[in-house]
């Protein structure tokens, strides 16, 4: 080997100034038990996953046409070439809007220390040529090569997504003008914690009726609905990463009683709330699973 143009570069290194002060940091921990899938229609989507109750990370990107997503109290428009990250336990919802076909990739990982990360939450932001071109390795390390790589390689792209954006490219944070009143009826149940139809009927001077059909209409889900999935989407979240008390739980949530709280969780998860926590550190055992509510 000729190492000539090695020598050039090392005789260009600077002297350190402190030998126990070095460059480099790590802006996250490494992702873990990743999954990668393909989605090309909403049936493919399921109920499971346009009514998400997840508690892992989820990278979702954009190949293909343009979708709209309720994510938390906002709409967000996820455009073709855009991504969408998912912190664990956030509410959201796909928008069908009678489209048919769409092209999602889905990047689902387990982090420990995802800070670097929140400033992704809640918005849709570009990726370039490069980050695609990071996407395919993963993939082809995914599908055949050494599983050992993959969480680097998966690293290696969100870094490259967090250095790409900066944070200060942010697509879509505005209210999207024809969604107006769906924004405003996440807001109200997300930052309110209004929990009937009555109390968004009046807050918003409309009949219970037509607030109802409208938000069925664009949502393809109940109103009603839509508050006890994300009443259940908090309680999931206080269960898991609190040591709150189930009463206190269901008080945050909104529910009148500790009872009719207990009620709603076990008729969605077909599971108690104390079971649950109790369970939540199996759930990262893949034969641990909850099933997917009664409808």
């Amino acid at each position: 080997m000729d190492f000539a143009y090695t020598i050039d570069q090392c005789r260009l290194l600077p002297e350190p100034r402190n030998f126990f002060n070095g460059k480099g940091h790590v802006l996250f921990s490494v992702p873990v038990n990743i999954l990668f899938f393909f989605r090309e229609s909403f049936d493919e989507l399921g109920p499971w996953m346009r009514k998400d109750f997840h508690y892992r990370h989820e990278l979702i990107l954009n190949i293909g046409k343009k979708i709209r997503m309720m994510v938390d109290e906002r709409v967000v428009e996820l455009d073709s070439g855009c991504f969408l990250l998912l912190m664990p336990h956030q509410y959201h919802q796909y928008l069908h809007e009678g489209q048919d076909e769409l092209s999602l990739l889905f990047v689902s990982f387990d982090m420990d220390n995802d800070l670097s990360l929140e400033p992704f939450r809640n918005g849709s932001f570009r990726f370039d040529r490069e980050a695609l071109e990071g996407v395919e390795k993963c993939l082809a390390i995914y599908s055949s090569g050494d599983p050992g790589e993959l969480p680097y390689q998966v690293g290696c792209l969100l870094a490259h997504l967090i250095g790409l954006n900066d944070f200060h490219g942010v697509i879509d944070r505005k209210i999207i003008d024809e969604y107006g009143l769906i924004q405003k009826i996440g807001k109200a149940v997300f930052l309110n914690k209004a929990t009937t139809v009555k109390m968004l009927s009046q807050q918003f001077g409309l009949s219970n009726g037509y607030i109802r059909g409208y938000f069925k209409r664009v949502m393809r889900i109940s109103l009603g609905r839509y508050i006890t999935e994300v009443r259940l989407c908090e309680a999931l979240k206080y269960l898991s990463t609190t040591d709150k008390c189930i009463t206190e739980i269901a008080e945050l949530c909104g529910y009148e009683s500790v009872y009719s709280f207990c009620r709603c969780f076990k008729k969605n998860f077909n599971i108690t709330p104390s079971s649950y926590r109790k369970g939540w550190k199996g759930m990262r055992d893949p034969h641990f699973n909850l099933r997917e509510p009664h409808r």
